[in-house]
């Protein structure tokens, strides 16, 4: 289903990389969330696997929930944007391995967008009858952030169907 071309709002395009990896380490990072004050709960606590490689010389940085399933000496495709001169993986194909992963739930990001988006112009047509600044503003932040996440998903579907075809 391809709805529009994300990277026509941004200006900046999917890369893709293909080659052997090379320099790889892969960080833990676990973060406990700081409202929380009862260390029994476990939905509190995110962890973040940050790896990062060479293919061809470029740098590469991947970030996701689980393990990233790359070792030195893989034969691999990385899709994602770049920053900084380094390339942030939205998705990744390892041949040597048959495997896939991406970066987070696309179609996650597309309907919590929508819901938000639906919600905000709920509230501003409907619900406020008389916007003074305070419900301006929250509209404004709102509809920015359910586009930002409508944006994601759809750039991580690209990324991730541009890694089918590889």
């Amino acid at each position: 289903m391809k709805f529009f071309n994300p990277e026509l709002l941004t200006g900046s395009s999917l890369l893709v990389y293909s080659g052997t990896v090379d320099h790889f380490s892969e960080d833990i990072e676990i973060q406990k969330d700081p409202s929380s004050n009862d260390p029994s709960t476990m939905d509190s606590i995110r962890t973040t696997y940050r790896a990062q490689f060479r293919i061809q010389g470029k740098q590469i940085v991947a970030e996701f929930s689980d393990s990233v399933m790359i070792k030195n000496g893989d034969q691999i495709s990385v899709c994602g944007t770049e920053k900084n001169g380094q390339l942030h993986v939205l998705s990744f194909k390892n041949h040597t391995q048959n495997i896939s992963q991406h970066s987070s739930i696309w179609w996650l990001n597309l309907s919590l967008g929508v819901l938000l988006l639906g919600f905000t112009f709920y509230i501003y047509f409907y619900v406020i009858q008389s916007p003074m600044f305070i419900e301006q503003l929250f509209v404004t932040v709102f509809t920015f952030a359910g586009g930002y996440m409508i944006y994601r998903g759809l750039l991580i579907q690209k990324a991730i169907g541009l890694m089918k075809t590889s």
